[in-house]
């Protein structure tokens, strides 16, 4: 079994990470409605 290069490698690499940061990116403005005031107080432990 041949192993890829170094370019190829990191190419691998650089197009996986910017896959899951536009899916994250994607999720978040999908569900920015959804999130507002939310995330802090989701499990009611937001004091004032």
């Amino acid at each position: 079994m041949v192993q890829p290069s170094t370019q190829a490698s990191n190419a691998v690499i650089f197009v996986t990470y910017s896959l899951f940061l536009l899916m994250g990116l994607g999720m978040a403005y999908r569900y920015r409605h959804d999130l507002k005031g939310g995330f802090l107080s989701g499990n009611r432990t937001r004091t004032g």
